[in-house]
């Protein structure tokens, strides 16, 4: 017995055939202008012919969307197009698709399928596959910058932080003050696989007279050799732990006394920095700088040299530090030349419990501060105890005691500073920070400090 067989013309295309969802996704993609059914649509089978046609149509929409750069294309479609099925009006004019290499895939499928139909059209085959070909070069060629450019821009990152305060002073000249302490912006990336650059740029309210208004902090570039790394240019000097600390994550207002009159303008010095792995839990910092900090260049005729070395894990730190070199202020017309040693040793330690921590550190040496050069290095301490405490998540409190004395053989020329903080972490990239210093003596008087900081992180 004869089944029946459905009725089927030699040049039909057999419902089911993959060039129907291959001119589908064309259509789609809005490269099949003037066709806007879905091939399943029609109520008969599409022809060879027809799906030649718009196949030739979906070669002009590559063409219209590259632009000048698929002019040639647009015309080598041109004459097939006459063959593809009736369609409605073409809709107004969209902003051309972007051809993605999918696309072209999809129609040298196509032309390969139906290039006996597409000769006879008239339509030059050869010339279309080998300009579709170009185009896929130059897509290639346009990805792989593309993705070199957005891996780059991922990888760089811009960074910092703002402060913005409010002081009142109660010292012999009273004074209050709105001030943008500190705003930093930093850019920081890969350059290879091995090295990388770091450069902040910091624009403060409490500048001297005849600086930018525009200060390097740090600016560096760095290599690394497996376990060691090796920076040049201008970064932090390795000495102790507040001096090496960020001022964002430091939890007073300012670094202690001591660090401020032993290292004015020199918790960044130029110079070549290695550091490095030594076990498990040890890291060392060797530095060789100017010695006169990043505000002003070199005076001296030598340079000089910090050495850190601390272990860590989550729950404690320690550490040991020195620093050697000297001071130098540079001869004027009535005054020679004068040199004052810098030898320098310390000690740190932070230890973390809970919400509870304890930080500390001692400097002894030989240095003299940055206004008594003349006068010779002296006998120096500064020490600094600083105790924070976490009563509930984004509160913080904390109490430091501070001294410095800058002549330790001279009596009552040591200053103590008593500083009591209260930190309120408002949302990730916010926190507020109030603080009270009380100051006994400096320079013969007493006197207190309030500060209230907003500090955006970015």
């Amino acid at each position: 017995m004869a089944l029946p067989v459905a009725a089927q013309t030699l040049d039909e295309v057999p419902p089911g055939h993959w060039s129907y969802a291959a001119i589908d996704a064309l259509t789609q993609r809005g490269l099949v202008h003037g066709y806007a059914a879905a091939p399943y649509g029609g109520p008969t089978p599409l022809t060879r012919p027809e799906m030649a046609a718009l196949t030739a149509r979906a070669v002009r929409g590559v063409g219209e969307a590259m632009g000048e750069r698929g002019r040639r294309l647009e015309l080598l479609a041109q004459a097939p197009l006459e063959g593809a099925p009736p369609t409605a009006a073409e809709e107004p004019c969209a902003a051309p698709p972007a051809v993605a290499p999918e696309d072209l895939a999809r129609i040298d499928k196509l032309l390969a399928e139906f290039r006996n139909e597409l000769v006879t059209m008239g339509a030059k085959v050869d010339s279309i596959a080998a300009e579709l070909a170009d185009l896929r070069t130059s897509l290639d060629e346009t990805r792989i910058r593309l993705d070199k450019a957005t891996d780059e821009m991922m990888r760089h990152c811009i960074s910092g932080y703002a402060q913005m305060r409010y002081t009142v002073e109660g010292s012999a000249a009273p004074a209050s003050e709105f001030a943008v302490r500190r705003a930093k912006l930093t850019l920081s990336g890969p350059v290879s696989a091995r090295a990388d650059y770091k450069v902040e740029l910091d624009v403060p309210t409490q500048k001297k007279a005849g600086e930018s208004i525009v200060v390097l902090n740090e600016g560096y570039a760095a290599l690394d050799f497996n376990a060691v790394r090796v920076l040049a240019g201008q970064f932090y000097v390795p000495f102790g732990w507040e001096l090496f600390t960020s001022s964002r994550e430091l939890e007073a207002p300012e670094e202690s006394l001591g660090l401020k009159r032993l290292f004015p303008d020199r918790k960044y010095d130029r110079g070549v920095r290695v550091e490095g792995s030594l076990g498990d839990k040890w890291r060392g910092w060797l530095a060789l700088v100017n010695g006169a900090g990043y505000k002003r260049g070199d005076t001296n005729d030598h340079k000089d040299v910090a050495v850190r070395l601390a272990r860590a894990d989550q729950s404690l730190e320690y550490g040991l530090s020195a620093y050697y070199g000297e001071d130098t202020s540079p001869a004027t017309s009535t005054t020679p030349r004068a040199d004052a040693k810098r030898r320098l040793a310390g000690a740190h330690l932070v230890a973390r419990r809970g919400p509870a921590e304890l930080k500390g550190e001692i400097i002894v040496g030989r240095a003299a501060l940055a206004d008594a050069i003349a006068g010779g290095d002296k006998d120096v301490l500064a020490w600094t105890v600083l105790g924070g405490y976490a009563p509930r998540p984004g509160t913080r409190l904390a109490i430091r005691w501070h001294r410095f004395d800058p002549d330790r053989d001279a009596a009552g020329d040591s200053t103590d500073v008593t500083s009591l903080i209260w930190m309120r972490q408002l949302d990730p990239a916010v926190r507020l920070r109030v603080a009270e210093e009380f100051v006994r003596p400096d320079a013969g008087g007493s006197y207190d400090i309030f500060t209230t900081e907003l500090q955006i992180t970015y």
